[in-house]
């Protein structure tokens, strides 16, 4: 008999709780949601918004769910859990189309495209913007201005991406500029009048002044990308906006970083600290970090580079952790679908093909670990070589300069090799090289042993006897191993240039290639550039 109570008692409970929850409570909860996401501290919004769903759901009230999962999605973003994102879309993707709220579906397919964008997923990513767009142009125009704005930022999200897959493709990004004047051309038809949206407007048109600056930086028209950097910090000035500015900010940092203005990308990345104190992103945050600490090294100011580089592989190794769950949980489904999709055509054989894949992920695994045992040997042995050589080069500058050769017995055992060569030759020759490895010379591309010979006096068959005789190698072995020596010490001792590309690394280092690079590094060290960088950052 109490169960019955019991039952009836939590029935009657339900539905007066029930009875309780309004279609105008839920939209005051909702207004009131929608501004905490939009403060200083947007995920204070997430517990109440996730409420609103619930109650939403229990009353069958499908704008509220729909209309909270949507501010969902948009403080997941910023936040960096793209996994969120993703998942809250698919969701809303089904219940947005059953009601044809076109506004919704645009922002959803947007925001779903852009956190495939920082998984890395750009041709996914180009896909379901592409949708925002289509869902976007069929906004009702009685709403004009909010559908230009519309269209306006998924041609800005467009712009983005299609430069990112250019580049994974290793094409020219011709699109980019042109879906930036589709943006700002949609952006000058809002009517200034709407003060809603005015604000929105020259935010977007400071995001495209950023784009078009980091696309004349990268042509190297340094005056012109600040003009454009500058243009937009002004916008932000008259129409502050903490979201965005985060990201103006973080750009303008990079730039004149690489344009060597330590002073001035320190003094924006503050500015930048300082606006996500005010709307929190982390992910724009970790760059700023890394811009500081990368120039407070650059001015020798070492207490703050430390500083910001600690703070930047805390926060970096926080938001990567979550962006490999992330990609992994796509990874997952994305196989799901594929199992689903060709499952009835996986039949014949079947046996003999799982033997087969087990045979060769079993020979798989025992070759990749004895490589990896064997990389992480040549790792650990090329950087105590490093620190040796660091030890011998910081006593050798203690001790008075000496000669390289200081016996004439030494010459003597050299005759069957250098007969034509006279010992005060070989001396003067062994001296000039010494100080040819010290000044770092070699780091220079045109460096060729003609050119080495002329600048030491003498010709190129009496240098390349000599280093073949007193270095064990020719010529060209000779260069390479010194600009190794050279790179891989500077990725030991500098941080800065563990987050360099490969290609710049090259460039710095006197090869002409990445290729030629990599294939050099790999025959003097036994590995490639990328595991012995990924190895270092391992140990910070």
């Amino acid at each position: 008999m109490s169960k019955v109570y019991s039952l009836l008692l939590l029935l009657c409970s339900s539905f007066l709780y029930s009875q309780t929850i309004t279609i105008e409570n839920i939209e005051n909860q909702l207004s009131e949601a929608i501004n905490i996401g939009n403060s200083q501290n947007p995920e204070e919004a997430i517990h109440p918004l996730k409420k609103i769903i619930r109650e939403s759901e229990n009353i069958n009230y499908k704008d509220g769910v729909l209309s909270a999962k949507n501010a969902l999605m948009h403080i997941y973003y910023f936040r960096g859990d793209n996994n969120e994102v993703i998942s809250i879309s698919n969701d809303l993707e089904k219940d947005s189309k059953n009601i044809k709220d076109y506004e919704l579906l645009a922002n959803v397919y947007r925001l779903k495209g852009a956190s495939y964008k920082e998984l890395g997923f750009y041709d996914k990513s180009n896909i379901e913007i592409e949708k925002a767009l289509y869902y976007a142009k069929k906004i009702s125009n009685e709403d004009k201005n909010y559908r230009h704005y519309s269209i306006a930022l998924i041609y800005n999200n467009l712009a983005g991406i299609k430069g990112l897959l250019a580049e994974y493709h290793n094409l020219q990004p011709d699109s980019v500029k042109f879906y930036i004047e589709l943006c700002l051309n949609e952006l000058n038809k809002i009517d200034d009048n709407d003060l809603e949206l005015k604000q929105w407007k020259y935010n977007l048109i400071a995001l495209e002044y950023v784009s078009l600056g980091m696309m004349n930086s990268k042509e190297g028209k340094s005056k012109i990308a600040e003009e454009y950097f500058l243009k937009a910090f002004e916008i932000y000035i008259k129409f502050p906006n903490p979201k965005d500015e985060v990201t103006l900010l973080s750009k303008i940092a990079d730039f004149y970083y690489f344009e060597k203005k330590f002073d001035l990308a320190i003094k924006y990345a503050q500015l930048g600290i300082e606006a996500e104190k005010k709307f929190i992103a982390p992910k724009f945050k970790k760059e700023i970090y890394k811009i500081l600490f990368k120039s407070y090294l650059e001015s020798g100011n070492v207490k703050e580079s430390k500083k910001y580089s600690n703070l930047y592989t805390v926060l970096n190794d926080s938001l990567s952790l979550v962006d490999k769950k992330a990609i992994n949980l796509n990874i997952q489904n994305t196989n799901k679908e594929k199992d689903i999709e060709y499952s009835n055509k996986v039949k014949v054989i079947y046996l003999v093909s799982v033997l087969i894949i087990f045979l060769l992920l079993v020979g798989a695994f025992i070759f990749n670990r004895r490589n990896n045992i064997i990389l992480h040997k040549k790792y650990k042995s090329l950087i105590d070589n490093i620190k040796k050589e660091k030890e011998l080069k910081e006593e050798k500058e203690l001790k008075e300069e000496r000669n390289i050769i200081t016996t004439s017995e030494e010459i003597i055992k050299t005759k069957n090799y250098t007969e034509r060569i006279t010992d005060e030759t070989v001396i003067s020759i062994l001296k000039k090289l010494e100080k040819f490895e010290k000044s770092q010379k070699f780091t220079k591309r045109d460096t060729t042993i003609s050119t080495l010979a002329s600048s030491f006096g003498t010709n190129t068959k009496y240098l390349s006897e000599i280093i073949k005789k007193f270095k064990d190698k020719n010529y060209n072995d000779y260069i390479n191993g010194l600009r190794i020596q050279y790179i891989t010490e500077q990725l030991f001792i500098d941080l800065s240039f563990r987050e360099y590309k490969i290609s710049y690394l090259a460039e710095c280092s006197g090869f002409s290639s990445r290729e030629t690079f990599t294939i050099a590094f790999k025959k003097e060290t036994g590995m490639t550039p990328s595991f012995f960088i990924n190895n270092l950052k391992n140990e910070i």
